[in-house]
């Protein structure tokens, strides 16, 4: 019986790795995100330190699934308000 039950623990302990190892970088980088406190509800505002060309985001965040970016003011059409009044 014990026998049993060890082999079952070694299977399921096989399993959890097999899955461990299909998991893609950006699961691994969102559950140390989560962990941090900067992704939540499958939702992430990346990281900082890439260069112009990807308007400082963090080259590794530029294809991830998670990323989520909020949209400046002037985005969303709105103005700062000192526009010309006539």
């Amino acid at each position: 019986m014990i026998i049993k039950l060890f082999v079952l623990v070694i299977f399921l302990g096989f399993v959890c790795w097999i899955i461990d190892l299909c998991k893609t970088d950006y699961d691994r980088c969102y559950s140390e995100m989560e962990s941090s406190g900067v992704a939540i509800f499958g939702e992430c505002c990346g990281l900082s330190g890439g260069t112009s060309t990807t308007d400082y985001l963090s080259e590794q965040c530029v294809s991830c699934p998670y990323l989520s970016l909020v949209p400046t003011s002037t985005e969303k059409g709105e103005t700062d308000g000192t526009e010309k009044q006539n």
